[in-house]
């Protein structure tokens, strides 16, 4: 038997070609077809045709597809050279178009290193939180540290007190133990 990739003799029982590892009984494979495009013609500009007003009544219903235009014909070579028409922003364009610019990286790492300067930072916090110029992601950020502050500040307080309430309900259980044994 002759191998159909290679043409090298394989024997008879043989699945695969020794030489190339083609598969014997398998078709030589064929190239995939090029696929076939057609050429299609730009789309026909937009018509614009007006809808009737309240000040227009019947008169203007009755002569309504008269101003009817068909879009431009093109011949097959033809360059589509048509105005697009304009379009009214999206949501996310007209929601964004007030929004202040984001903080660059430069601005962080300076916010970063003033953070680090004692009683400089709790007065540069105060002040981006409530300056009216300042950037809004610049304030939204300054207000989170002074509220994350207080919240510390709260929860020091009461470990603060829990800590003095069990530390003087020992400290007087050792004053009363020593008081039996007399006094130093």
């Amino acid at each position: 038997m002759i191998c159909n990739n290679c043409k090298n003799e394989i024997p008879n029982d043989s699945k695969f070609c020794e030489v190339c590892g083609t598969p014997v009984n398998s078709p030589q494979p064929q190239p995939a077809p090029s696929p076939q495009y057609q050429q299609v013609p730009p789309p026909a500009a937009p018509v614009y045709r007006p809808q009737p007003g309240p000040q227009q009544g019947p008169q203007y219903q009755q002569g309504y597809n008269q101003g009817y235009q068909q879009g431009p014909q093109y011949q097959q070579g033809q360059q589509y050279q048509q105005q697009r028409p304009q379009y009214q922003p999206g949501y996310n364009q007209a929601m964004n178009a007030g929004n202040p610019p984001p903080l660059t990286v430069g601005q962080y790492i300076l916010m970063w290193l003033i953070m680090c300067i004692p009683l400089v930072n709790i007065i540069m916090l105060f002040v981006w939180a409530f300056s009216s110029t300042e950037n809004a992601n610049k304030k939204n950020y300054a207000k989170a540290i002074l509220l994350m502050m207080l919240i510390m500040i709260g929860v020091y307080i009461v470990i603060a007190i829990i800590a003095f309430a069990i530390g003087g309900s020992i400290f007087s259980g050792l004053t009363d133990s020593f008081g039996s044994y007399g006094s130093f």
